[in-house]
């Protein structure tokens, strides 16, 4: 089985899980926002020390420009984190945000990779989108 798929499976169930427990905290949006991210930092250094730079990422070039591009994403993050604990706080239920989020990122990423990757739209992949945006909207009804 292609590694993609199987590292795909694993962050959908982190996500996942990461959707239940943030509901379940419910804590203040912006304290949350920096408890994610400061016990994110340091899964990540777990992570690193754990494998290192070895595998998919030493068979790239990093230059500077990947590392801002990393930076802006851990922004985009860390701001999708405090909206999230917004949504949360507002007591809307796990069912209705997670497939909110879930689907917005689909098609965002979507749209992104044709965009910004120039990546090939497809009948498949639009129709993928659309599944999976239908497939929110009756999970949150």
């Amino acid at each position: 089985m292609n590694p993609g798929i199987v590292s795909a499976a694993v962050a959908a169930v982190c996500l996942a899980g990461y959707l239940v427990l943030n509901r379940k905290a419910g804590v203040d949006p912006s304290i949350g926002t920096v408890v994610v991210r400061a016990a994110g930092f340091v899964a990540a250094l777990v992570i690193f020390a754990t494998v290192g730079p070895k595998g998919v990422a030493s068979q790239h070039d990093f230059a500077i420009t990947g590392y801002v591009l990393v930076c802006v994403a851990g922004a985009l993050i860390a701001v999708g984190d405090y909206f999230m604990f917004r949504a949360f706080a507002s007591g809307a239920p796990v069912a209705v945000i997670g497939p909110i989020i879930s689907a917005g990122a689909v098609w965002c990423a979507a749209l992104g990779g044709m965009i910004f990757l120039g990546e090939a739209v497809t009948v498949v992949k639009v129709i993928g989108v659309i599944a999976t945006i239908i497939g929110a909207v009756l999970l949150s009804i």
